[in-house]
């Protein structure tokens, strides 16, 4: 299975959301699935494509503006 783990994004939370993004990913390996990072940070558009190439999705996404 192949697992997306959404983290960083544009708002003022995005140090934790980093954070919390890095830690999903490493528990995710460390159970044996395939892990891609996506960093919104430009706007969605900018992992449109890509993301589509995923099983699951985990949101580590945090705060809003």
């Amino acid at each position: 299975m192949k697992i997306g783990v959404l983290m960083g994004g544009s708002s003022s939370e995005r140090d934790v959301s980093l954070k919390s993004g890095k830690a999903i990913s490493n528990a995710c390996l460390e159970l044996g699935y395939e892990v891609i990072n996506f960093d919104p940070k430009d706007g969605f558009s900018s992992i449109a494509v890509e993301i589509k190439n995923v099983d699951l999705v985990f949101n580590a996404l945090h705060g809003g503006d």
